[in-house]
């Protein structure tokens, strides 16, 4: 068993030894090399097939709707002609070459990104050729691309990052994302999302009256809401519920009463201040911002009620008084009906956000 372990060990190592000091395609001296479409290995359109590797996603900003992708594009397509010239005179089964500096004497699919905002230089830019035709195109992406995100659900948000590409000769070319699409993000970590599935599909480009095929990545991610419910949901809701405590106090304890109501209703303000520092900056209202409405508005029914109940018991109070108790058993009513308002808000406010 020891000596089967050691040489799978060794098998591994020679392949990767060979991939990395792949032997380089000579193409100097030779005569035909196009720059056209290798249509001879196609019965209509070019078929390239697409295999990206994710490596990490996001930061996401939502102010300005991008997001930060890191991934490897792999791109295979034929070309009989041109593998038939380098390798006439050559004993090997495939060389490579570097990507960046092919467009003189090969066609590739020339794949541009129409949502990128920002592209950094390519770490990683190969291309190799198979003995068989088979072309492959090895590069690194990494930049910032625009999306149409949506916080409107905030944190309970689910987004779709979208990476839209588009080659050269759009007419003359498919892209074709190879399944299953789960695969692409196989190498993918989040922290603060969860990855719900890996879509790629074909779409349309509508540019000066031509529509233009394309092709999209589709990454569906759900975020991790933790840190906000425990950092600004739970502890306004319990600051709610204090306040929403002081119509179980009597009336005639006008000064506790109003103590408690004020006090939380200027805590709950401050606290909102606070937790803006952790929220998203958008031109709409999130479901967590009208969460905090609601609750601030809570607190302000309670103030506003511990005045009520006052004036209605009177200056001249008596706490065996018969209206004092009758105004004591009204504000608990009250506060159970404004309670249930409350909690029939909240919930109203996530299903329709």
């Amino acid at each position: 068993m020891r000596f089967f372990y050691t040489l799978a060990a060794a098998f591994f190592l020679s392949l990767f030894s060979t991939i990395a000091y792949a032997e380089k395609c000579i193409v100097g001296g030779l005569d035909g090399l196009s720059i056209s479409p290798p249509f001879e290995s196609y019965d209509g359109n070019i078929e390239v097939e697409l295999v990206p590797a994710f490596v990490k996603i996001g930061p996401i900003d939502g102010e300005n709707y991008q997001f930060y992708a890191d991934f490897y594009l792999n791109s295979y397509w034929n070309d009989h002609v041109l593998a038939d010239k380098i390798f006439e005179n050559s004993q090997s089964d495939w060389c490579q070459l570097e990507g960046s500096n092919v467009s003189d004497f090969m066609w590739t699919p020339g794949i541009e990104y129409t949502n990128i905002v920002k592209l950094q230089d390519s770490l990683l830019d190969k291309i190799y050729v198979n003995v068989d035709g088979t072309i492959h195109h090895e590069k690194r992406v990494q930049g910032i691309f625009a999306s149409d995100l949506d916080f409107s659900e905030f944190p309970f948000d689910r987004q779709i990052l979208k990476i839209t590409i588009l080659p050269f000769a759009p007419n003359s070319v498919d892209l074709i994302g190879i399944t299953p699409y789960e695969e692409w993000t196989d190498n993918l970590k989040f922290r603060d999302w969860n990855l719900v599935k890996t879509k790629g599909f074909e779409a349309s480009l509508d540019y000066l009256g031509v529509t233009y095929p394309t092709y999209e990545f589709q990454l569906f991610i759900d975020r991790i809401p933790n840190f906000y419910i425990i950092k600004v949901i739970v502890p306004v809701f319990i600051m709610s519920l204090l306040a929403l405590c002081g119509f179980l106090i009597s009336p005639a304890d006008f000064d506790a009463r109003l103590g408690l109501t004020v006090t939380l209703l200027l805590t709950v303000v401050a606290y909102t201040f606070i937790a803006s520092e952790n929220l998203p900056v958008l031109s709409y209202l999130t479901f967590v911002d009208s969460y905090l409405v609601v609750s601030f508005c809570i607190c302000i029914i309670s103030v506003v009620g511990t005045v009520v109940f006052r004036l209605l018991t009177g200056v001249e109070y008596d706490d065996d008084d018969l209206l004092t108790l009758k105004m004591h058993r009204a504000s608990k009513f009250t506060g159970l009906v404004v309670f249930c308002i409350y909690l029939a808000s909240v919930w109203i406010l996530y299903r329709i956000v």
